[in-house]
Parts: C-alpha cells; structure tokens; sequence
C-alpha cells in the first residue's frame, strides 16, 4: 500500500492518423493512436504506524512492487493506452486489416514492452473469411514485501540458505524461546523476493464462409503462466510438524483446439464441433529443504520435503447442437458428450532414506499404484422448446 503515487501522462494525448493527409475525415476517425509519456513516483507505507508490524533491518519494498502494480504495470516510460488502426483494402482487394492494442508501451527500464498489454489483429473480408489473432499478457504480484532465504538451483528445487544448524537446535531444544531467537538471527541474511507471476495467452481463429448458409471455424489457444507464489509446507507429521513458507512454482501451459462447422437455412440449423483442451505443468512436483533439519533423517524428522503440484489433465469433447422453426414451434437441442483423463505419477509417502531403509513392521507403506490412470466420460444433454401464440396480445 502507498503513502503516496503519482501517475501522469501527457495530456491531451497526440492522435496521429495512420494513413495519409488526403484522407477524409471518415477515415481518419478508423485508425488512432493514443500516445504519451507515463510516470509514476512516491513511497511505501511502512507500516510504522497504530496497529501496524514495521518492517525489520530498515527493510522497505520497492514502489514498483507495491498494491498500485498487482495486476498492472506503471513503470516510467512510454505509453500507448490505445490505438486502432483499419486498412480497408489491402493491395486493392476487398480484404481488409485491422490491428487494436490496448496498455502497451516501453519502460524506460531495460527497454522491455510493458507485461500488462494486449493485442488484437484480423484481416478478412465481410461475408466470405476472417483471420484473427489475439494476444494479451497480464501480471499478478502476489506479495511485494516478502523475503526469503530459499534460492532455486533447478526447476522446482530449493535449498535453503540459512543457518540450519541453530534451526536444526532448536527443534531439538523444543521451546518457544529457542525457536523464537533461532528464526530472529535468520532474519538478517533474508533477501528481498516478490512473489509474482505472468500470464501469458496467445489465441488464433480461421473463419471461412463456404456459401451464405455454411460456416468452418478453426480455433487455437495457448496459455503459459510463469513465477513463484508464497505457500506453507509442512516438514513432519501434521499436526505436529514445523511449518516454512516457501516460494510456490508455477509453471504450466494451457492449450485449447476447437474445430466447428454450422449450416442454417430459415427454418433449421446444425452444429457441429470437436473441442480438445490440456494442461501440462513443467513442474510436476518440488523438493525442498527443510530448515529445521541440519541434513538429518531419522524417524522423527527428514532433511527435504517432497510436495507434488497441479497433475497433467486432458479433456476430448464433441459438440453437437441444433435448432428447428416451424410455423409458431421452435425447438433447440445440444448434447456434448466428452472424455476427461489424468494420469500423472503419485509422489512417494516419504523422501527419508532413513525411513526408505525400513524393514518388516517399520517399512513404509507401499503407494496404492504408481499413477492415478484416472478417466471418466461426461454426457450432457440439454434441449428446449417454445410454442408462440397466433392471438393477439392485449
């Protein structure tokens, strides 16, 4: 939260018209662009005030990391809030190009396009086809205060950086003393690390009229989101364990494919359709260290902890829908049968090899099967109908 921001722009904002002088005035209100200079200044609350926790060791996080940027991005530099930009006939043709932004722009800082920003091209011709593309990206700042002492040495794995051994005591010593003074001289050595996140989706569509009557659609969607969010992991048996906040992985991507076809007349219509969707996590499953544990395993504590994230899942359905007129009866039925699977491997009960070593009674259970190989198949049916009065309504 902030004392104080200041977002400015220059006003009024410079409107140029893409194409040519000796346009009409008719074509210049088509193609617009809105273009300034954004800047943004202030502070932090510190949180020194009545019922606040300052912040300790002089730490203050940064403006840009604060509640003004959680799904924005007001960094200094320049700004094009808008634009709009319409060719009515590329190369003489009846196909026209339009291209619409919306928060673009470049931060003066690093020279890098602005993370909250879309984009919308499509060229086409009325009637007859379109080709569309769209592109929007939007960030998520999930705690711009936060620090920690876990560093990342390879996807979805985290060593801890701090002094386990007076950490590792403590737990040993069992009091709320020790563990208090064990986790206050860990405090210094704490680094700043926003929790943060940027989604990505990039989308395509391919629209071809045959004849007036029949349509074919082809559509694509990729999404990625990429970054890091706090979480609390429990080292031990819950409820008795030592709990750490660790950074979260996030990491997957989203794609979607839908073909379509549809066919109409005055009195009836048919549509039809195949939609595939998955979503596939880079990584599957993080490996963690536990701080409380100076590289010791035994019965009672594990040196890493092993937490399994969001599973691969895909889903298959087709579409099927229809419509009939007839005279003051008018009737519409869809049915969208489709098939959901998952099937990604279990993680083990226990990363202990103390534990793993086990014999006989004090072996550690077995996991039911190595994956879930889980799939069910969904109907769902729906259909209407209306009669319409011939009488006159009073």
């Amino acid at each position: 939260m902030t004392k104080q921001s200041l977002v400015a722009a220059l006003l009024p904002l410079l409107l140029f018209p893409t194409l040519a002088l000796c346009q009409d005035e008719r074509e210049r209100e088509k193609s617009i662009i809105e273009l300034g200079v954004r800047g943004i200044t202030g502070t932090v609350d510190d949180r020194s005030g009545l019922g606040g926790v300052p912040f300790s060791f002089g730490f203050r996080p940064d403006l840009l990391s604060s509640g003004i940027n959680t799904y924005r991005d007001f960094r200094n530099g320049i700004y094009i809030p808008r634009s709009s930009i319409l060719v009515e006939r590329i190369l003489d043709t009846n196909s026209y190009f339009r291209l619409q932004t919306a928060s673009n722009g470049i931060a003066f800082q690093g020279s890098t396009l602005s993370r909250d920003q879309s984009l919308l091209a499509t060229v086409g011709q009325y009637g007859l086809y379109k080709l569309q593309f769209v592109w929007d990206q939007t960030p998520h700042i999930f705690s711009g205060t936060t620090r920690s002492l876990y560093n990342q040495t390879s996807p979805g794995v985290w060593r801890f950086t701090g002094n386990r051994a007076t950490l590792d005591a403590a737990r040993l010593a069992n009091t709320g003393a020790a563990l208090l003074n064990a986790l206050n001289s860990q405090v210094a050595n704490a680094f700043p690390d926003v929790q943060k996140t940027l989604r990505k989706t990039g989308s395509g569509l391919a629209s071809w009229n045959i004849n007036p009557d029949w349509n074919i659609a082809v559509f694509f969607s990729r999404q990625n989101q990429l970054g890091t969010r706090p979480h609390g992991m429990c080292f031990g048996n819950s409820p008795g364990c030592f709990w750490s906040e660790v950074p979260e992985n996030l990491n997957y991507f989203t794609d979607t494919v839908k073909v379509s076809t549809g066919i109409g007349r005055k009195s009836w219509e048919v549509q039809l359709g195949l939609r595939r969707q998955s979503f596939e996590n880079q990584v599957p499953n993080m490996l963690v260290e536990n701080p409380f544990s100076n590289g010791v395993n035994s019965t009672t504590v594990s040196s890493n902890g092993n937490m399994s994230l969001y599973p691969n899942n895909h889903a298959l359905n087709m579409l099927f829908g229809g419509a009939l007129n007839s005279g003051r009866f008018h009737f519409m039925s869809s049915v969208s049968p489709g098939r959901n699977s998952q099937n990604d491997p279990f993680v083990a009960y226990t990363t202990n090899p103390f534990l793993l070593a086990q014999a006989g009674a004090a072996a550690p259970l077995p996991l039911p099967a190595r994956s879930l190989n889980g799939a069910f198949t969904r109907r769902m049916p729906n259909s209407a109908a209306r009669g319409f009065s011939a009488g006159r309504i009073p």
